[in-house]
């Protein structure tokens, strides 16, 4: 797509300054494995392997009727867990389930 906020310039804008990715896995395949792209390449499955990382950190959302607030909370709650294991700065975590709630329009990825 022309779009520069389609998903492939939202994932290289977030590896190009370093931004960590919080994934959803919402099928039994960890990572997901699209398939071949409609005509005939492979796009889809270069950029999950160029993306997604060994040590990545996923929410598992795996067989669960979606519900992005119930979504958002859960993930907040790992965030913060993560962050205090980590120390990192929590600061960051400044957000609310409601900023989230854009997720019930997230795509499912199989």
């Amino acid at each position: 797509t022309d779009s520069s906020s389609c998903t492939f310039y939202e994932l290289k804008h977030a590896d190009d300054h370093h931004i960590p990715i919080y994934y959803l896995k919402m099928s039994d395949i960890w990572p997901p494995k699209p398939p071949k792209d409609f005509d005939g390449g492979n796009e889809g499955p270069d950029q999950i392997k160029f993306v997604i990382k060994k040590d990545d950190f996923y929410h598992d959302w795996n067989g669960k009727e979606w519900n992005a607030m119930v979504c958002a909370e859960e993930v907040k709650q790992e965030l913060h867990k993560i962050f205090r294991e980590k120390r990192l700065d929590e600061s960051i975590l400044n957000m609310n389930a409601n900023n989230l709630s854009t997720l019930s329009n997230s795509p499912q990825v199989q």
